[in-house]
């Protein structure tokens, strides 16, 4: 449904002058920039229908492409580097317990010396 119907259905039948469009987010409901996205404005070539949601998905697609064009690169690397960071970690901590276990387990006792009288 394009917003011209959405204009009709809501009760407003607000006269606009020519040039001007429906815009529920503008004030006064009238603006003069024509809406950007049409339905079958562009020619898929793997016949996806182009409607203004899927043109309207793939500008933000592609704008987010230009912002982070490694993204996908680095999304790839996540999986061996926690994986290296989870091994290191077991290692660490088999390792600490392992070295310190003897020293951690003992016990400690202080015996007063002789000359000590209370």
């Amino acid at each position: 449904a394009s917003v011209f119907h959405e204009r009709k259905s809501s009760g407003i039948n607000a006269e606009y002058m020519g040039g001007q469009y429906y815009n529920p987010y503008f004030t006064g409901g009238a603006i003069s920039m024509a809406p950007p996205l049409m339905d079958g404005a562009v020619d898929y070539p793997d016949g996806t229908v182009a409607t203004v949601s899927q043109m309207a998905h793939d500008v933000c697609q592609f704008l987010h492409w230009c912002g982070e064009p490694e993204y996908v690169e680095r999304k790839m690397w996540g999986l061996p580097v926690f994986t290296s960071l989870f091994i290191a970690w077991i290692t660490v901590t088999y390792h600490k317990r392992y070295l310190f276990g003897p020293y951690l387990t003992q016990k400690i006792v202080w015996k007063k010396p002789p000359y000590m009288k209370f």
